[in-house]
């Protein structure tokens, strides 16, 4: 039965009541706290600033909990922090409070008129395995911009997770939320969430609720009131926010024909005006006060040469203008989840921003702060991503998907006598979209030794000792990266046992790059991929052992393995390869097919008889 708000209201002060209560001390967990309870009271005026009460409870069940007394809370131009209070309370009863002493500020001094950083500190005192810690204070958000979203905590298990929303009579407030169970006043709402599980500290971890993202139709920013009802009311936001001034178009436009007076075509122009932003003008990432969300004006970008994803997204589309393009920039959010289509307008859902040029043929997304794109590529991470353009009129835009895998490698090696003791390895390495892209640069300009110590980290599991590397050439066509050469294997490096182990990058890749440690959570957020990989051993070596032909493989959704071996025309030949379609991966079957490579390292398929 769904309860009604007043005797909800009154559960969570008899939670408070609980919490105080001695309770026998909990097992270690792996973050050396348990978080008793996070309470967010949040209410928002009609004047459209909000008052945030926060009250916070840990157990200390280790010393790596000892950390959770340090405190530090981010402040800028529209968040004020007031009334921090808190005690340690020690394994037997005794408490001891927080004084003002224990407070303080720190600051990061403005860098090159960026603004500068504060926060506030305390350090609840005295704390010890066994002790129970509580503090509690207050916000004001001046601007509603600045609302929490609400997460669980990713660094250790939380009994109760409680947010009380409330709100004046002419506020209209919105929010997006899943995970908590939801108890509806008149003009406030309850979210409930208990026992929320530690979540491992691992990268690629999957999406984890609970969640609150909480807008209102309206906002002031800046002195300034602007609404947000749709996403054109966004987009117009900071359209506004990125006007530059009448007098200073003049010097954009000098500056964009001198970058362009060579340009023959308007994708020359475009390329060259691209160029000046990624190579003249440093991507500089930080986000204090009004950084947030107002750029800094042409002018000043210019003269210092660097800026955020906001600065150089507007002096591009700045610079495009005034070359005759129509270009605007466009708000992107490159999280996954929860999309950003799920969520009610609002400025804050997105956390960087690109430049759209419209032609006839459609949209061209440019992003000069991110060293994988160029005017022709967008960059892997804003694929598949929510983009808004800044223009005052459009909507939600997807950007392109993904190519099919996203990336692949292949390698092809041939093994055949060269002379004694010595075998020659002809090669073929073939990488196609963004590994094209990724390892085009990285191969443009190896030296024989640098080339030799890459291809020896690839294949590091077997042994091999490479010499008399050459390149035979490299080529770059149609998203598709070909380098091709040979070298020597030496046989005497194998020791006593002289078998040899087939080389297999593939499998190195996978250990190296996705299977590197095991997963205590589910494996997600990976672009997809295809891994193939061809050894061809010529079976007229003189002392040659091969062993029988075989066929394995591994499937799990959205994964699969072949391994095997066959015999064709006086040849062994080893093929090896992987898909992935980028879909998420349980710990278990992450863990089991980590287990499966680890095994394979070691296998001996060829011997070589003295």
């Amino acid at each position: 039965m769904t309860l009604g708000f007043p005797a909800m209201r009154a559960g969570f002060c008899f939670i408070l009541t609980l919490i105080g209560m001695a309770l026998p001390v909990r097992e270690a967990c792996s973050n050396g706290a348990v978080c008793l309870l996070d309470s967010i009271d949040i209410r928002i005026k009609n004047n459209l600033t909000a008052e945030i009460k926060v009250h916070r409870a840990f157990e200390i069940t280790s010393e790596a909990g000892l950390r959770f007394a340090q405190v530090q809370i981010p402040i800028n131009n529209y968040v004020e922090v007031s009334d921090v209070k808190g005690y340690t309370q020690l394994p037997g009863g005794t408490r001891i409070k927080l004084t003002q002493q224990d407070i303080g500020t720190s600051s990061a001094p403005a860098f090159k008129g960026f603004g500068d950083t504060q926060v506030v500190i305390f350090s609840l005192r005295t704390p010890v395995v066994g002790s129970r810690i509580y503090y509690e204070y207050k916000q004001v958000i001046r601007s509603l911009l600045y609302l929490p979203r609400v997460t669980r905590s990713s660094s250790c298990s939380t009994d109760r997770l409680v947010v009380n929303l409330e709100w004046d009579k002419k506020v209209n407030v919105r929010y997006t939320s899943d995970g908590f169970g939801e108890y509806r006043g008149d003009r406030n709402m309850l979210f409930l969430a208990s026992y929320l599980s530690e979540l491992p500290d691992e990268p690629f971890s999957c999406p984890d609720g609970p969640y609150l993202f909480i807008s209102a139709s309206s906002f002031t920013y800046n002195k300034s009131r602007y609404s947000s009802e749709n996403w054109s009311d966004v987009g117009r936001f900071f359209e506004k926010l990125s006007e530059q001034p009448v007098e200073f178009q003049e010097e954009l436009k000098a500056l964009a024909s001198r970058l362009t007076e060579r340009a023959l075509t308007k994708q020359e122009s475009l390329s060259a005006l691209y160029r000046f932003l990624a190579d003249s003008v440093s991507y500089f990432a930080l986000e204090v006060g009004k950084g947030d969300f107002t750029p800094h004006l042409c002018s000043v970008i210019l003269n210092r040469r660097f800026g955020d994803c906001k600065d150089q997204a507007i002096l591009l589309s700045s610079l495009c203008r005034v070359a005759g393009f129509d270009a605007h920039p466009a708000l992107i959010s490159t999280m996954p989840h929860p999309p950003v289509n799920e969520h009610q307008p609002w400025p804050a859902w997105f956390d960087h921003v690109i430049t759209v040029v419209k032609d006839e043929s459609g949209y061209m997304l440019l992003d000069p702060s991110d060293p994988l794109g160029s005017v022709e590529i967008l960059p892997p991470r804003l694929r598949g991503r929510t983009y808004l353009v800044c223009d005052g009129v459009s909507g939600l835009k997807t950007t392109p998907g993904q190519n099919n895998p996203a990336s692949t490698i292949v390698w092809q090696f041939s093994l055949s006598q060269a002379r004694d003791q010595t075998l020659g390895v002809n090669f073929s390495l073939r990488y196609a979209n963004d590994a094209a892209r990724a390892y085009r640069e990285f191969w443009s300009d190896r030296s024989a030794d640098n080339a030799i110590a890459f291809l020896q980290a690839q294949l590091h599991y077997t042994g091999w000792g490479i010499t008399s590397l050459a390149l035979s050439g490299m080529e770059f066509r149609n998203d598709t990266l070909t380098v091709g050469g040979s070298f020597e294997l030496r046989l005497g490096e194998l020791g006593r046992s002289q078998n040899l182990a087939i080389a297999s990058p593939l499998n190195t890749y996978l250990l190296d790059n996705i299977f590197v440690d095991t997963r205590a959570g589910s494996y997600c957020g990976a672009n997809s991929i295809r891994l193939e990989e061809t050894v061809v051993v010529d079976m007229a070596i003189p002392g040659l052992a091969v062993g029988s032909q075989y066929s394995d493989s591994w499937h799990r959704p959205g994964m699969a393995f072949v391994d095997e071996m066959v015999i064709d025309s006086e040849r062994a030949i080893f093929h090896r390869k992987f898909d992935f379609s980028g879909e998420s991966l349980t710990a278990p079957d992450y863990n089991a097919f980590r287990d499966f490579l680890l095994s394979r390292i070691d296998q001996q398929y060829v011997r070589l008889q003295k």
